[in-house]
């Protein structure tokens, strides 16, 4: 959001016309009222999409026979693991 401030201020938006509704009147926001706020919940799956928390997927084995993968073949018992991003 900081790199882009049109998308700040419509977050800001979406949460100011929430506000004259009833929601989002805590100092900090709740999941409650976040989960009803369409492109605030956008842009955080956005940002989990770009930036994922996770550094690495969960390592897989390859089986006895091992495993082709596109070109290239893994022999039994390696680790294999790619990245999220």
């Amino acid at each position: 959001m900081l790199k882009h401030p049109a998308s700040w201020l419509k977050v800001r938006s979406e949460i100011d016309d929430a506000q004259t509704q009833g929601l989002c009147l805590d100092p900090v926001l709740s999941f409650r009222d976040a989960a009803q706020l369409p492109y605030l919940e956008a842009s955080f799956k956005e940002a989990l999409r770009m930036f994922t928390p996770a550094s690495m997927g969960l390592p897989r084995v390859a089986p006895k026979s091992g495993i082709t993968i596109g070109d290239r073949h893994f022999k039994e018992g390696i680790t294999l693991s790619i990245s999220p991003q």
